[in-house]
């Protein structure tokens, strides 16, 4: 399959309060075909190839493809990479980019949008009007698990952790990067640790009940 050369797609650029926002159009394409990279003042977008209809018998007329897309923008001002939103829907794909003040730095980023469903798809670096990083749930359960082992007696905190054993399908590995991975491999590495601990002795869990 011969790949066509990539077309620079147009764009819309809009200054907010505290934050520039990005649009264009890149239709066709499921939410995982499109890459973003912001780095300081610079963001690259591309979009893959998904084919083209000349092949087909009925089209008398081809002008375009589905991709490859691509645009490289020099921004006004640097922007935080780490904490942009984007979403792609009706083929448009669009970026909440978070702006730095002079002299602070920001994180340089790179992703690919997951999808909601095979038109629609988004990545969120930020939630709330006042630019909170996002917590993801291996975050959030992470932070459960240390305040259960924490405030509960050892039996109690392995009893919990039966339960969220049951849903931990993976086996710990750093190349998961889904949330459902992450989720079920640190409900295993809890449990696992907690386990251990608790064959251990009494010496190694303070407030190990008889």
């Amino acid at each position: 399959m011969t790949v066509p050369a990539q077309q620079t797609v147009p764009v819309q650029l809009h200054q907010a309060e505290d934050r520039l926002v990005l649009a264009t159009p890149m239709p066709g394409l499921e939410p995982q075909d499109i890459a973003v990279a912001i780095r300081g003042d610079r963001v690259t977008l591309q979009g893959d190839y998904r084919g083209s209809r000349q092949a087909q018998p009925e089209i008398l007329v081809s002008e375009w493809t589905i991709g490859p897309y691509y645009r490289d923008i020099t921004l006004p001002q640097p922007v935080n990479g780490v904490l942009t939103n984007a979403s792609y829907g009706n083929g448009v794909l669009v970026l909440s980019m978070p702006t730095l003040k002079p002299g602070t730095q920001g994180g340089d980023t790179e992703f690919r949008l997951e999808a909601i469903t095979s038109a629609q798809g988004q990545h969120v670096g930020h939630t709330g009007a006042d630019i909170q990083p996002t917590m993801t749930q291996a975050q959030q359960a992470l932070i459960a698990i240390q305040t259960s082992m924490a405030d509960r007696p050892m039996e109690a905190v392995i009893q919990g952790a039966e339960g969220y054993d049951e849903e931990a399908t993976a086996e710990a590995d750093p190349s998961h990067t889904s949330e459902t991975a992450v989720f079920a491999d640190g409900s295993r590495l809890w449990w696992n640790a907690a386990l251990n601990a608790w064959e251990t002795g009494p010496s190694a869990v303070q407030g190990r009940t008889a």
